[in-house]
């Protein structure tokens, strides 16, 4: 491939625009990305510190990853209403959001 043909945009650049215009995924699009055994951590150390591993399996699932969403893991944790729905799955009840 000819080098006239390379992108002319720095990736870290296009990653800027993108987080900065796409809408966070709700947790009810990214839980079923989960693998079975992540969403059963979740559920038994529901609002617990969530070790690095799950936060990338999280943010990879499209979830909260720190900047793309309303939920900041960094902190190591859900935010209140993503902990509610994790409750609410793990009670078998509809969950609100």
């Amino acid at each position: 491939m000819c080098s006239a043909f390379a992108p002319f945009w720095d990736s870290s650049i296009l990653l800027e625009v993108a987080s900065a215009t796409l809408s966070p995924m709700d947790i009810a699009q990214w839980w079923p990305k989960l693998e079975s055994s992540t969403q059963k951590w979740l559920v038994d150390n529901n609002g617990d510190t969530i070790p690095p591993h799950v936060i990338v399996e999280i943010a990879a699932a499209g979830g909260p990853d720190g900047g793309l969403s309303d939920t900041d893991l960094s902190d190591g944790g859900l935010s209140d209403a993503d902990v509610d729905w994790v409750e609410a799955v793990a009670n078998e009840e509809t969950p609100n959001k």
